[in-house]
């Protein structure tokens, strides 16, 4: 059985430190990975001015985060808004549907109407 390694109390600190950074790293990366799968999803719009600080410590792995939320938020109202899209377009076509069998029940009427009323002239 191998003897515990025992750091000194700064290399513990470096060493520390260097595990949080690298953590920080991964879970950075992950997030970006997220960013870059959601933003397929998001239509390219018109650059506008620079937006400032999104959240309140510079900390940049917390703004990427701040933003993936954004980005998360406005691809559920795109979503939503494709769902909206599609329920009024088969509205429409019901509508559509509805006004064609009305003319056609009104053409028939009226015709009816007019043998009915030259039946009644003769």
């Amino acid at each position: 059985m191998s003897d515990p390694i025992i750091l000194p109390s700064e290399v513990k600190t470096v060493v520390d430190e260097r595990l949080e950074i690298w953590a920080d790293i991964g879970r950075t990366k992950s997030v970006a990975n997220d960013v870059m799968s959601l933003s397929s999803k998001v239509p390219a719009g018109n650059a506008g001015s620079p937006v400032g600080q999104l959240i309140d410590t510079s900390n940049p792995p917390a703004e990427i985060a701040a933003v993936l939320s954004g980005l998360r938020s406005e691809v559920q109202k795109i979503t939503r808004y494709d769902t909206d899209i599609e329920n009024t377009k088969n509205t429409i076509i019901q509508l559509q549907k509805q006004r064609t069998t009305m003319i056609v029940f009104g053409v028939i009427g009226s015709i009816l109407v007019v043998f009915f009323l030259i039946a009644q002239i003769f």
